[in-house]
């Protein structure tokens, strides 16, 4: 590799693809929304509540899962794990987006990982919710 002032457009994009130059500010845009969107957790899971079910079960569906009996956890568990999820998701899905835009995938691959990491967790609990019925 060449010095910075003599590459090309294309090397410095590759090279901050295979992440051989150093991150700027504006490369942490990522986690920061995850931390800011993690403070603002509660009033958006209260807001989703009011408008049912299925729209907390679609952002917060690790927040539904640790709270689910047939998870078999003690009482304790089940009123702490809840909250820390509500705060801790956006964050890690942040730091999920960002490892995977650092790696090269782009905002669009980051979005669809995202999504797929949802789409697991709304098939956990509907897996879950008819396996119960269906034992009822």
């Amino acid at each position: 590799m060449t010095y910075l002032d003599e590459t090309t457009p294309e090397e410095l994009k590759l090279a901050k693809r295979r992440g051989l130059l150093p991150l700027g500010l504006a490369d942490w845009w990522p986690i920061a929304l995850g931390l800011a969107l993690g403070g603002l957790s509660p009033l958006i899971y209260k807001f989703l509540e009011e408008n049912g079910e299925m729209a907390v079960w679609a952002v917060y569906p690790y927040v539904v899962l640790s709270n689910i009996p047939q998870l078999g956890l003690s009482h304790l568990s089940t009123l702490d794990i809840p909250q820390t999820m509500i705060y801790a998701q956006f964050p890690i899905e942040g730091i999920i987006a960002w490892y995977a835009m650092r790696r090269g995938v782009g905002v669009l691959g980051a979005s669809i990982l995202l999504f797929l990491i949802h789409l697991a967790g709304i098939s956990a609990l509907w897996l879950m919710s008819y396996t119960g019925q269906m034992i009822r």
